[in-house]
């Protein structure tokens, strides 16, 4: 494998199966990125299982709720500081909160997260729009 590679980290909140992901797992490159992913479950995922399976890179970080963010993003924040990612792509609204406070925090200079969301704050939860903008922030 080239050493020129970049280190990618995905953290994905309260999945437990995705064909999407599985499908994004299958297209990368390896000759350009070296990737992670991190799953934010209550359990393991089964997903989790079936990419251990295929040989990619994982790592659970037990995750029951809301309520479990600060010591989710801590972790988060020993874990890059220990692989230095390059990239950090969050997926889902927790795991861009905590994802994208980490990165921002450990200064990855590519910070990215997926919207899965759209609207749903703004039409249903507008108490939570400042979240969503703090997670703007940190990108």
């Amino acid at each position: 494998m080239p050493e020129n590679r970049k280190r990618l980290i995905y953290i994905i909140s309260n999945i437990n199966n995705s064909l999407g992901f599985e499908w994004l797992a299958g297209s990368i490159d390896k000759n350009k990125f070296e990737v992670e992913y991190v799953f934010l479950n209550p359990d393991v995922p089964p997903l989790m299982k079936l990419f251990i399976s295929r040989g990619y890179a994982t790592q659970f970080i037990k995750f029951d709720g809301k309520k479990d963010l600060p010591s989710v993003t801590f972790k988060l924040i020993r874990h890059f500081s220990k692989s230095k990612p390059d990239i950090v792509h969050g997926h889902l609204f927790e795991a861009s909160l905590a994802g994208m406070a980490a990165a921002w925090f450990c200064r990855i200079p590519q910070r990215i997260y997926t919207r899965h969301h759209s609207t749903l704050h703004h039409r249903e939860h507008p108490s939570v729009v400042k979240y969503d903008k703090l997670i703007n922030f940190f990108s």
